[in-house]
């Protein structure tokens, strides 16, 4: 019952499952699942999938144009994520999940509208320079704010 789902489910946690069987056979034996466990996918990630495949605005399209909407889409998502990297230490917690809390929402997004694999490149680099673009930001907005002592005053409201 527990290792069906694993063997013959088509849901990216089972799919990557078996692709670590595969390539690393040494470390799926060490993380094998007790008998009884049954994995599914959440039923968050399910009915995003769901919804996204439902789309059918951008599958007739063109490569060229499905790749820059994606890639525009991943770098609107990665600037607010880079304004708060800006605030967090790096390489910290906080600082990975600000790097890397869009790669789930733009590859379901890829892979709802059936891109190549090839096109992540062009998916990463858009999401980087949203990032790039989002701390920059941040920094400037940080550094006006230090030099104008007005808007400091405005800025930090206290309540007593």
């Amino acid at each position: 019952m527990g290792n069906e789902w694993l063997e013959t489910g088509n849901c990216p946690i089972a799919k990557s499952c078996r692709a670590v069987r595969g390539v690393l056979p040494i470390v799926a034996s060490a993380f094998q699942l007790p008998p009884g466990i049954k994995l599914k996918c959440p039923p968050a990630v399910v009915a995003v999938r769901a919804a996204l495949a439902r789309t059918v605005f951008m599958r007739p399209q063109p490569l060229v144009s499905k790749m820059l909407v994606i890639g525009s889409l991943g770098m609107a998502v990665n600037i607010p994520l880079g304004i708060w990297r800006e605030h967090t230490d790096k390489f910290s917690l906080s600082w990975f999940t600000a790097v890397h809390a869009a790669v789930p929402f733009i590859a379901m997004l890829r892979k709802s509208i059936v891109m190549p694999k090839s096109a992540m490149a062009l998916t990463i680099a858009a999401s980087v320079l949203g990032q790039i673009i989002g701390s920059r930001a941040e920094r400037l907005r940080l550094q006006h704010i230090q030099s104008n002592p007005t808007i400091e005053r405005i800025t930090n409201i206290k309540y007593q």
